[in-house]
């Protein structure tokens, strides 16, 4: 059985994630892998100058650290799995190291269809750097979940497309997760220029989603930019006015995903969705 693999930044979120996750278990017939990471070193004490001393962390800090985690996750797939009738299979890893490593080992060894994250803020305006991390240097698809947005199952996709063959197969693959409630899924391009209907056409994109992605539910779209509208505020916009539950992009796309995919617009998108957003990459898991 393939699994969906949560990364819990913190014991403050792991409520709300590991119940998020396995509601998601449950619809997509998936087991759930817990991981936290302590990414810890020797760190200094916050006083100045060179008598600034370092704190030593101990092998015996991190076992105490991860048995703590472990014990909380423990105790809320308990309180969750009273709640869900059939729950899905729960595993819990905790581990010392740098996230992405990890997360990049685990997903390469295991039979991981997603990673799960939270968009947690490290402050009001940007999500955590290592979500960051996690969907440049990962190739399965990230899936990131505003905080306190509950689980529902996906009924209305938004897919940000630039009319490019490689969409083709990413939208192939989304259909998986659309199968499953039978999903619709809006394939969005927006442009700052008129006549990108009739480029669609042209390049011969509508054709190759009607014949190649083999799913009956996918609508083609284009949306003129506004001026001083930003990518990321357009894509939520449409999301919101066809009331999606996901949001999708492609992160190896050039052209329009090389505006999207700077570091402050991939933040700013997820950081501002009102829903989940989650990132494929070209390469075929």
């Amino acid at each position: 059985m393939n699994s969906i693999l949560v990364y819990i930044h913190t014991a403050e979120e792991a409520k709300h994630m590991i119940r998020y996750a396995m509601n998601m278990g449950k619809n997509m017939h998936m087991g759930v892998a817990l991981l936290y990471t302590a990414e810890l070193q020797n760190y200094p004490m916050g006083i100045p100058g060179a008598a600034r001393p370092t704190v030593q962390i101990t092998n015996e800090h991190v076992e105490n650290l991860l048995k703590e985690i472990r014990n909380t996750f423990e105790s809320e797939i308990e309180r969750t799995s009273r709640e869900i009738e059939n729950p899905p299979s729960v595993t819990i890893h905790a581990k010392q190291g740098i996230s992405h490593h990890i997360i990049d080992d685990f997903t390469k060894k295991s039979q991981i269809s997603f990673v799960l994250t939270s968009a947690q803020s490290d402050n009001q305006f940007l999500i955590n750097d290592r979500n960051m991390d996690i969907i440049r240097k990962i190739e399965k698809p990230v899936w990131i979940v505003p905080e306190e947005v509950s689980f529902s199952p996906v009924s209305s996709i938004v897919y940000a497309t630039d009319y490019n063959e490689e969409d083709i197969s990413t939208m192939k693959r989304l259909t998986d997760i659309a199968r499953i409630n039978n999903a619709k899924i809006s394939a969005l391009h927006i442009d700052s220029e008129s006549g990108f209907r009739e480029k669609a056409a042209n390049s011969g994109f509508m054709n190759m989603v009607r014949e190649q992605v083999g799913y009956p539910d996918i609508e083609v779209t284009a949306l003129l930019r506004e001026n001083g509208n930003s990518l990321h505020d357009s894509i939520a916009t449409y999301a919101r006015q066809v009331n999606a539950d996901l949001i999708v992009t492609l992160k190896e796309n050039k052209g329009f995903f090389e505006r999207l995919f700077s570091r402050s617009e991939t933040k700013k998108l997820i950081g501002s969705a009102e829903i989940p957003v989650l990132v494929f990459h070209e390469k075929h898991d």
